[in-house]
């Protein structure tokens, strides 16, 4: 193998002008072309419809405001969310006294669910939504989907009927909901329909009152063939605010409901609901990737890179309209010399102030522009900043504005790109690539679980869920070469670094900082917390899994290993990594100890399987395991905590080996805690047993062959519910090179891909902010590095042509690589940070080092 070395910008200086040109070929990505833009235009998403929200809208952002563009049943409408835009409110008055570990004696004081968990806030709030072409004023009411469980979800408007038709998988089912205006809630006696279906039907209706308390709920009926009239009678005295109406195919195939009338009575004039929505006005729509532009008719859609600002460029009228909350005032809307604005206040309680936000829209001609202001960026008027914001940017050239924007996009893809023989993973790679940039960047508040919020109350709070969904998104960024989108994440854990000292402390008696499986954005420090339980929601068993908080830290050291910056390392990463490996010490040197002088690791639960009170889980001594040695290798590079350094040594030592089973062949099997027999967890959510793989690092292509042989026969004998763990469990397949990873993720995802390039997430939704991992998937089948160690193609198939340029790994190297015909044809690296290059020739499989300099450009060759 011959290694040619390009030079430094340095010795480029000092050779002259004939090396100038060498110098080019290291270009960095912003003064760089994108790699491949046949391949990125290539991804751009086409569709003939945008009804359903989930499926079909199309996503626009900047990273930290964001946009679900849709038809709304004949007109086009906007969900706009801010990642800072949170009802960050949290009443725990009625909970009881949260669980407390005596982790020496192996014991627990009971904690039961609390009641804080079942309000309807904390949670990310939909800002308003934008409506293109009508105003408030002109029929607000509309059905609107609220569940779209099938391939196809249709409600169409057939001359005087509606039809609601569903196909996909046995048991999906599909729902739409009608909200009374105001001056149409009143008590009617009675739910009249008049409807029809194929056979199989089903239907299930709610009659809402109150916002959303049902006081008719049907349950599953199956649809009468004939045409027929069915009655709900109402209880006396409801004041119904909506009705919701439902249909299931039970075996897949197309199912439809046909329904003539729909009306409710006894109250004043008999009020009768149009049947179906109107036929779409979306005849053909484009979402552009690469200029981050999204076009329907005469219709386009931006969401500024370098602002908080929605550009519309559209002859039609544009309007706001609020998204009521239950509990929170009515927005507050006018106008302000030909600018509109919409004005919230969020509340808060005793020991949050609450937020405002405001939503403006101003004109200029055929450019509209809506702003997004909140409180957290203005300690002045959100109403005036959000009115000033969208009127000087209506006041800037439309040009100018265009050219700015898609230049800054020029440069994001210019970081970074791949071409694959692979009709699914290009376009998927770039269209979660793209979808990242939307809800990421420097300086914004992370998005939680769901980026994009089609519903106006998500699951699980929206919530940064730290057994794996909050960890996804800020994992990817790193081998697609986007380590500053790691940021946000960098940044919260820090700010929520007293609140995890405090639950360390509080529950398990232990110095350092532990997680809960719950957080949410904006929680104080709970020193200053008047509230009960300072104001904090734990969950059992699900909140006490002893690996999250390494979890929730790791993102903070690869960021690191992957971008080197000492400074950086000290001031965000380190303070983090180094109160997580405290909570391990502190932990391991308090458990009792087994037979071999090792700490009995527990108790602790695994995710999310059996009950609280297990030792020794494989996702807990993997991230122990990795937490502590990421300590020490940055108390080393920063020259401090010597003392500490070597008491994480030692707990190291205390740490156990990963619990085992014999197969039917006597040959062991990694289990989920010890005492766990093989196959009592039948399907897993989180690959509790793969995750010394990954994502722990702990057992990789360069461990001996027993570690190695041990995690594969694991792998095997592994299943999965198929939503948490597919990343992850592909990617640990791809780590020891095992064939299957590939298809694996193929044959999961590819039923899940929407017309709108985004993914189901099954058993979860839609919009999940984790499904980026799929670019990381992919990426990590043509680039790995762990333990600072360069695999490039290591789980690539030798059939498939592809070639990628400017993947990222860890020590800050910048691999470009193609593979043709099955072979390595070509293979650079670039250095950013300088330091030992060290990489497993693809031609010999030997590892080859060499010592770089920033900005050194490495020609790898057979």
């Amino acid at each position: 193998m011959n290694i040619a070395s390009r030079p430094t910008a340095t010795q480029t200086r000092v050779l002259g002008a004939t090396v100038l040109a060498l110098l080019t070929m290291s270009a960095t990505a912003e003064q760089a072309d994108i790699p491949y833009p046949s391949a990125l235009d290539a991804a751009a998403v086409v569709q003939s419809s945008l009804a359903d929200i989930n499926r079909e809208a199309m996503v626009i952002g900047n990273g930290d405001i964001l946009g679900l563009l849709w038809d709304r049943g004949g007109e086009l409408g906007i969900r706009v969310s801010k990642n800072d835009i949170w009802d960050a409110r949290v009443d725990t008055s009625q909970d009881g006294p949260p669980m407390k570990v005596d982790v020496a004696n192996h014991k627990w004081s009971p904690g039961g669910y609390p009641p804080s968990w079942r309000k309807p806030y904390p949670q990310p709030r939909c800002a308003a939504v934008v409506r293109i072409g009508s105003s408030p004023q002109a029929g607000a009411s509309r059905w609107r989907c609220i569940r779209s469980g099938g391939k196809v979800n249709q409600w169409l408007r057939d001359k005087d009927a509606g039809v609601m038709a569903i196909s996909g998988s046995a048991g999906a089912s599909a729902g739409y909901r009608w909200d009374l205006e105001l001056a149409q809630v009143g008590s009617p006696t009675s739910l009249k329909l008049r409807l029809s279906g194929t056979p199989g039907a089903q239907f299930y209706v709610n009659v809402l009152a109150g916002g959303r308390n049902a006081v008719v709920a049907s349950g599953w009926r199956a649809t009468p063939q004939e045409e027929a009239d069915v009655v709900f009678p109402i209880p006396a005295g409801s004041k119904v605010s909506g009705i919701e109406l439902y249909v299931m195919t039970k075996d897949g195939k197309r199912t439809e409901n046909r329904v003539g009338r729909i009306v409710l009575e006894g109250d004043k004039e008999p009020l009768a609901l149009p049947p179906g929505m109107p036929e779409s006005a979306v005849q053909s729509a484009r979402l552009d990737l690469r200029r981050a532009v999204a076009t329907t008719g005469s219709v386009a859609v931006r969401a500024l890179a370098d602002r908080n600002v929605f550009v519309i460029e559209t002859a039609k009228d544009v309007s706001l309209e609020e998204v009521q909350t239950a509990g929170v005032e009515p927005a507050e809307c006018g106008e302000d010399a030909g600018v509109k604005w919409l004005h919230v206040k969020l509340p808060g309680d005793v020991d949050y102030a609450g937020m405002e936000y405001a939503v403006a829209v101003a004109s200029a001609d055929s450019q509209k522009t809506v702003a997004i202001v909140t409180s957290w960026e203005t300690k002045g008027s959100v109403r005036e900043a959000a009115v000033a914001l969208a009127r000087e940017t209506a006041g800037t050239d439309a040009k100018a504005l265009i050219a700015r924007h898609e230049s800054q996009w020029s440069q994001f893809w210019a970081a970074s790109g791949v071409k694959l023989d692979d009709a699914d993973f290009q376009p998927w790679w770039y269209r979660m690539v793209y979808y990242l940039r939307c809800f990421a960047k420097p300086g914004a508040v992370p998005v939680g679980l769901f980026a994009g919020l089609a519903s106006d109350r998500t699951p699980w709070h929206g919530d940064y869920h730290h057994n794996y969904n909050a960890w996804q998104p800020y994992w990817t960024p790193l081998a697609i070469n986007h380590p500053e989108l790691v940021d946000p994440w960098v940044r919260y854990m820090n700010a929520m670094l007293p609140r995890l000292k405090w639950f360390a402390k509080t529950t398990y008696d232990c110095e350092g900082a532990f997680v809960g499986i719950s957080s949410f954005a904006f929680e104080p420090d709970p020193a200053g917390c008047k509230s009960v339980n300072q104001r904090h929601i734990a969950i059992p068993p699900y909140g006490y899994t002893l690996g999250m908080i390494g979890m929730s830290a790791q993102n903070l050291w690869f960021s690191h290993l992957y971008r080197p910056d000492k400074e950086y390392l000290e001031k965000w990463i380190y303070p983090v990594v180094r109160e997580a490996a405290l909570f391990y010490c502190s932990f391991a040197e308090k458990c009792q100890r087994d037979a071999n002088g090792k700490a009995r690791f527990g108790p602790s639960y695994s995710p999310e399987h059996g009950a609280f009170g297990v030792d020794n889980v494989p996702f807990d001594l993997a991230y122990a395991r990795y937490t502590l040695k990421a300590a020490v290798a940055a108390a080393a590079e920063l020259g401090r905590d010597a003392a500490l350094a070597e008491r994480f040594a030692k707990a190291l030592d205390l740490l156990p080996d990963y619990p085992t089973a014999p197969d039917e062949a006597g040959n062991p099997v990694v289990v989920d805690w010890t005492g766990c027999k093989l196959g009592a967890i039948k399907v897993h959510n989180i690959t509790v047993p793969a995750v010394p793989v990954f994502p722990g690092d702990q057992v990789t292509w360069f461990s001996p062959e027993p570690a190695q042989n041990l995690l594969r026969n694991t792998i095997l004998h592994t299943r999965h519910r198929g939503c948490n763990s597919t990343v992850m469990f592909s990617v640990a397949k791809a780590r020891l090179s095992m064939p299957d990873a590939c298809e694996d993720l193929r044959r999961y995802y590819r039923p899940e891909a929407q017309p709108n390039g985004m993914f189901h997430w099954p058993m979860h939704g839609f919009y999940l902010s984790e499904s980026v991992g799929i670019a990381g998937a992919i990426s990590e089948f043509l680039l790995q590095s762990v333990d600072n160690v360069i695999r490039v193609f290591p789980c690539w198939p030798k059939e498939k042509d592809a070639e990628f340029t400017r993947l990222r790994a860890q020590g800050g190297f910048l691999v470009s690589a193609c593979q043709k015909d099955g072979k390595v044809v070509k293979l650079t690296v670039t250095s950013t940070a300088g330091g030992k290059l060290r990489l497993v020739s693809p031609w010999t499989g030997k590892i080859i080092e060499r010592n770089t300099q920033p900005g050194q450009t490495v020609d790898v060759r057979e």
